[in-house]
């Protein structure tokens, strides 16, 4: 899968995103096999499918010349910001 867009991040939400609907328990692998410099990749899980929803999300992110981070990002609320911003 390809994404495209701008960074997680504000009061909603502008990328591009696969997404499978789940009710009740389940479990999610996800496998990164590259992620471009700049960009980030990860599994999100959302309330619903408005740019708003609150989500948490768990993403690799690799700055432009640096080693990958991992990132666990919330946004508690829909509407609301990412919790660390």
């Amino acid at each position: 899968m390809n994404g495209a867009g701008p960074q997680i991040s504000g009061t909603a939400d502008t990328f591009n995103f696969a997404y499978q609907q789940l009710s009740g328990n389940g479990s999610i692998v996800a496998r990164v096999v590259s992620v471009s410099s700049g960009a980030t990749a990860g599994v999100m899980l959302r309330e619903t499918l408005d740019t708003a929803a609150s989500n948490a999300n768990t993403v690799e992110w690799v700055p432009s010349g640096s080693e990958a981070l991992l990132y666990f990002n919330v946004r508690p609320t829909a509407g609301g910001h990412i919790d660390g911003e």
